[in-house]
């Protein structure tokens, strides 16, 4: 009798302390979140803009891929750049990792021109001013996908969110929640999208903000080892849209 007392008792504490454990995040995708002039005032972040590092315009790349050529060989920049096959590792500076398997039809550049000049040679009519700019802009990684137009450049800055909250792989529903109502409020995030995700991509929890019909762009932010990896992205269409998960979906930063 008292042994089923004490394994009534167990269930009973057992099943108290579910309703308290924190909800997990779920796919990219499973919960969208809507703005609201009523949320986002209750997370504790610092009233300042991120340092986003782009100064200047990326470079457009061609209309037409051009043939593979021989170019001269220049040295390579602070990050360094391990290709095999269709895997790509990027570690930079910054206690960033970026490990990226490209599906087929996919083209990736990193700063890493002794390995990639020709390929750069491929897209732009000026290769060398084409990485000057990649490294002038801090792009770790450049995913491009021909067929949609789709472009994703990935870089790395400080911002108040990933120095609060310094991985989102660790967040629960509820903060991840409370982080994308706070971001509708900044237009450094999604002051101009009319919805966004959150939610895992690869190896990560990332933020995607819909501002397609706005400023032509999707929003993207995660936080890895205290730094923010964000992009906007510049983007119209559903399949581009698309194409931008499909990327995540194959990308791990750590």
């Amino acid at each position: 009798m008292k042994k089923l007392i004490c394994m009534l008792l167990i269930a009973a504490l057992c099943c108290a302390v579910v309703p308290a454990l924190a909800e997990e995040i779920g796919a990219l995708g499973d919960v969208t979140v809507t703005p609201s002039a009523e949320k986002g005032l209750g997370l504790d972040v610092e009233n300042e803009a991120p340092e986003r590092s782009a100064e200047t315009d990326l470079i457009a790349k061609s209309d037409d891929i051009k043939a593979a050529e021989d170019d001269a060989t220049r040295a390579g920049a602070g990050d360094t750049v391990t290709i095999s096959g269709n895997q790509y590792t990027v570690i930079t500076p910054y206690n960033v990792t970026f490990s990226y398997t490209a599906p087929a039809g996919t083209y990736v550049l990193t700063q890493d021109y002794v390995q990639q000049a020709s390929l750069f040679a491929q897209f732009y009519s000026d290769p060398q001013a084409a990485y000057n700019n990649f490294v002038q802009n801090k792009v770790h990684l450049n995913m491009y996908d021909p067929a949609t137009r789709t472009d994703v450049y990935l870089r790395v800055c400080d911002t108040p969110l990933a120095q609060q909250f310094p991985n989102a792989n660790a967040l629960t529903a509820e903060q991840a929640t409370a982080i994308v109502e706070f971001m509708f409020t900044r237009p450094e995030y999604f002051q101009n999208c009319t919805e966004a995700v959150f939610g895992w991509a690869g190896g990560n929890v990332w933020f995607v903000g819909d501002a397609r019909t706005t400023t032509g762009e999707i929003v993207l932010s995660t936080f890895v080892n205290g730094h923010e990896v964000w992009e906007n992205v510049k983007a119209t269409t559903d399949a581009q849209y698309d194409k931008v998960i499909e990327m995540l979906n194959c990308l791990t930063v750590y």
